[in-house]
Formats: C-alpha cells, structure tokens, sequence
C-alpha cells in the first residue's frame, strides 16, 4: 500500500484486486458446476415450486406493515364510528357540550378582566383551550367521514394476511420478511442457470484472467520503477539521520504463475545497516533506533504522495543517541 500509494497506483491496485476477485469468483463457479451439477439440479427443482407459490403470492415490500394497521382499522370500524360520534357529540353538538361550557365561562369572565387584571392569564389559557377544542371537534368530524363499514374490504385483507401468515411459516420467515425472501430465490435461480453454462463460464473465467493478466501486469511495471525512485528517496533521507553507512531496498518477490488479489509480486522492505551486508527484511534486521529512524525516513518520504501538510511525531527520538 506504501509503495503503491507513493508510485500513484491507488487506482490500478483496486482494479487489479477486483479482477482477480472476480476472476476467483467465476473459477469457483465452474469448479462448482463441474462437481455439484447432481446437487445443483435438486436446487433448482426445490426453488421452482418455491418460487412458483411466491410468484402467486406476489408479497410487496412493506405490504405486511400497511395492512396490518389497515386490519386494525376496518375490524373495528363500527367502535371507532361510535366512539368518534360521541365524542363529536360529546364537544359541539349535545346539549351542555364541552365548547359551548367553555365559550360560556369566557364570556362571563371577559368583561372581569378590567377590574382584575391578573384573570387575563386565566382567560388566556381557556382562550387557548377553546380552540384546540374546536380544532379537536373539526378533526374528528373529518374523520368521522372517512370512516365506514367495509365487510368486503376486510374479507380480503383478512385473506391476504392469512395467505402471507400461511407462506411465512412455510418459508421458516417472518411475514414482512417474504418479499426479500422471494428476491433472494429469484436472485439464485438466475445464479444456478448462468453457472448450468459451462462453455460460458469458461469463456468468462478466460476473460476474467486476461483482464487480471493485464492489469497486475501494468501494476508489476510501476511497482518496478517506484521501487528504485523511493529506495533512493529513503536512502537520501537515512543519511540526513546518521545512517550514512545504511541501504534501504524495496524487495518486489514474484508470486507468479497465480498472482494475489494484491498482484503478481509481494512488496518488501529490505535493509542493510552496514556497508557490504545483503539487505534483509526491516523487522529482522534494525534495531530499535536503526528502526525509529528508518521509519521515519520512509514516513517522511511516502508522506508526499498523501499529500501530508504536517506531520507530528511523539518522542520519535526515542532509542537514539548521539547525533
């Protein structure tokens, strides 16, 4: 990631990844289909009456959730007729009903207020009270209209949430689970008919490898020149913090013929901290200042490449002496 990050090969590391995650995923699947197509036709006979029940069905996302409270609603439509009737009654249209009370008390207290003033906050909260007791009376004559009594209507919810409740437990899911349950099934019928191909998942596996090919190709061209340029960087640098005599080294280990998801090489950091010593990996070989320094070298150098403005460290002087 260092060297790629530095080398400006961010975007080449990410496709060459996809491609060979890809090239992975359609080899499986032809592997699989070579070695499980008794298996595979099971699946697809089990999936075609599945699908089939849930194709009749046809759930909808979030049809559950809308018709249970519609449910609740028509079930108990004439309680809510009669209850909504009277309150209505009960607040603007019987006799001695709640607004006409409360409009009487604030036409008794009104002319009151002038002798005394401190009344008017009382006045002021039956005011207000009033008219959320008319806005209250509106609202529910409003719904009073909607409401109705629908027998048919309620039959047919009532058979639609059986017939999901029915599926649910058939399908080993919750009601309002069936929708993504079908999309789950109609998403694998397709994947088991695709891989039932295999002169297709051939070609596919072939293009998926060329297109892997190619790219971990280009990434190995620019890993090769990046690797000299930031070896020289850190180089440069290792000698600006007393290590005149010291060598880094970008190691670039081939992993052909098969590659990785990160490439055809695997990156590492080599170092020599005495002149005529063979670098060898960094961990195995600096010691604890050798390291702070050779880190902060490398730190400093693929810092540009992110575009770092500052960088602050905390006691990285730590295990040096001396100059």
């Amino acid at each position: 990631q260092v060297l790629d990050a530095h080398a400006g090969l961010g975007a080449v590391s990410a496709d060459t990844r996809e491609a060979y995650r890809e090239w992975e995923r359609i080899c499986r699947s032809r592997q699989e289909h070579e070695s499980g197509a008794m298996q595979r036709n099971a699946e697809r006979e089990q999936l075609a009456w599945q699908l089939e029940e849930l194709d009749r069905l046809a759930p909808l996302p979030g049809e559950w959730e809308r018709l249970q409270p519609e449910h609740g609603r028509l079930a108990h439509a004439a309680s809510l007729i009669e209850g909504v009737r009277g309150a209505i009654d009960a607040l603007s249209e019987s006799e001695g009903a709640a607004l006409a009370a409360v409009s009487g008390v604030i036409s008794r207290l009104r002319p009151l207020i002038e002798y005394d003033g401190s009344l008017r906050e009382t006045f002021a909260l039956l005011e207000a009270g009033e008219m959320q007791l008319r806005e209250s009376a509106y609202a529910l004559r409003h719904y009073a209209d909607r409401v109705e009594l629908d027998p048919e209507r309620l039959r047919e919810v009532e058979q639609r949430l059986e017939a999901m409740h029915n599926a649910a437990r058939k399908f080993r899911c919750r009601p309002e689970e069936l929708p993504e349950r079908h999309g789950a099934l109609q998403r694998r019928q397709h994947e088991l008919e695709a891989s039932s191909d295999l002169e297709g998942l051939t070609r596919q596996e072939q293009a998926a490898r060329s297109r892997y090919d190619r790219l971990a190709a280009e990434l190995s061209n620019g890993r090769n020149t990046a690797a000299l340029i930031l070896a020289g960087d850190v180089n440069e640098a290792m000698r600006e913090l007393a290590m005149s005599g010291g060598r880094f080294q970008v190691g670039l280990r081939s992993l052909l013929p098969d590659g990785s998801a990160a490439g055809n090489e695997e990156v590492e950091f080599l170092v020599s901290t005495n002149p005529g010593v063979e670098p060898r990996a960094l961990a195995k070989v600096a010691s604890g200042g050798e390291l702070s320094r050779i880190s902060l070298a490398i730190q400093v150098i693929t810092s540009k490449a992110a575009s770092v403005p500052v960088l602050i460290f905390d006691e990285v002087d730590a295990g040096i002496g001396g100059a």
